[in-house]
């Protein structure tokens, strides 16, 4: 992972963008890994992995009582004991600055790699619906306007991701791209101009309500898929649905006008931006 510049770039922005919440990246980083003892794995085991912090997610059709009883017998020691409620995460509403980081880095690979991160609400914040619709309209298709602005109007890269990532007060919205060492520059204009002068611009309540449509749609044809399913309600029940409820989110977009996205929008800009850029060793920007 650390030979991919994109999840290099990636790692190193939530390990110090979100210094607070994730003091390392999820699967640990090198040092933390050599110095883990048996001793720690033992008292994580016995603190976290407990019957009453855990959540079955079940789509089984006819033969759900029969299932269901298997799982409660293996859980219910007895017949007047009663099964735990499930450990609940206490999810904060908050919408605030992220840790900023700028820095190169200099790898053995061909093409520079950029990453931008912008602050982005928590998972549980109402304000999550307006960046879901930005996200719809800078990103999604050949017609959005992060790809007309760094493909087709400059050609300043071939391709453009974006994801949202959202945590317990924080999140941050990342924005990925390859391009010419001598173009970064151009790159990092470009994309910040599309959201903070351009996107308010477009913005109109009609284009909003096309890419509403376009959101529900894709949500109901995952929803037929059973992994995605599980993952709905698994997720619904550790967060005790707050806020990852479809039908809370479709409610919450829905009621979203382009004066709440402007005024979002602003609220991005005020808070900042980080930044890593991943250079060829023997490239100059």
């Amino acid at each position: 992972d650390e030979n991919d510049p994109d999840v290099f770039a990636e790692e190193k922005l939530i390990e110090m963008n979100l210094k607070n919440e994730f003091s390392h990246p999820i699967g640990g980083n090198s040092k933390l890994i050599k110095s883990f003892t048996l001793t720690q794995a033992k008292s994580f085991y016995k603190k976290w992995y407990r019957a009453n912090r855990m959540i079955f997610s079940l789509v089984a059709g006819k033969s759900y009582p029969i299932v269901s009883k298997e799982i409660k017998s293996l859980f219910v020691k007895t017949k007047n004991s009663r099964p735990q409620l499930p450990f609940r995460y206490n999810l904060k509403n908050k919408f605030q600055t992220i840790n900023h980081y700028n820095k190169i880095f200099k790898k053995k690979i061909q093409t520079p790699q950029l990453m931008l991160a912008l602050s982005s609400p928590s998972l549980n914040s109402d304000e999550r619906a307006n960046l879901i619709l930005i996200d719809q309209v800078l990103n999604d298709g050949l017609n959005s306007l992060f790809f007309m602005a760094t493909r087709e109007n400059e050609a300043l890269s071939y391709g453009i991701s974006t994801s949202i990532n959202s945590f317990f007060d924080k999140g941050h919205y990342l924005i990925s791209l390859t391009t010419a060492a001598s173009q970064i520059d151009r790159s990092v204009d470009v994309i910040l101009d599309t959201i903070f002068n351009k996107l308010p611009v477009y913005l109109t309540q009609e284009i909003i309500e096309n890419e509403k449509r376009k959101l529900y749609d894709s949500w109901d044809l995952n929803f037929d898929d059973a992994d995605e399913r599980l993952e709905y309600i698994l997720n619904c029940e550790l967060y005790s649905r707050l806020n990852n409820n479809m039908n809370q989110i479709e409610d919450l977009i829905s009621k979203t006008t382009v004066a709440d996205l402007i005024k979002f929008i602003n609220k991005m800009k005020k808070f900042g931006l980080s930044k890593v850029i991943v250079m060829p060793q023997e490239s100059k920007r």
